[in-house]
């Protein structure tokens, strides 16, 4: 998820469940709630996939301690044998 790197603050599935129990008890409008949840999963992606792009493969580095080049092969060789 990007909350992790973007709002730590705010943990994905216990947001939906707690605005889902909202939306239920009639506190908050379930369309409204649908559309919001629509526009940030839309969001969310377009955000994930342009973060990917720019960063990349240059935070793969030999001295990574987390992001390792060799990660990098490992997981391309596997997509280039099994395909995804």
């Amino acid at each position: 998820e990007t909350g992790l790197v973007v709002t730590p603050f705010l943990p994905g599935d216990s947001l939906l469940f707690a605005t889902g129990t909202l939306a239920a008890m009639g506190a908050l409008s379930l369309w409204k709630v649908l559309n919001i949840f629509i526009i940030a999963a839309v969001l969310g992606d377009t955000v994930n996939y342009a973060l990917g792009n720019y960063f990349g493969a240059k935070v793969f580095t030999e001295d990574s301690k987390i992001f390792r080049k060799e990660y990098l092969r490992k997981t391309e060789a596997f997509y280039e044998k099994y395909g995804g």
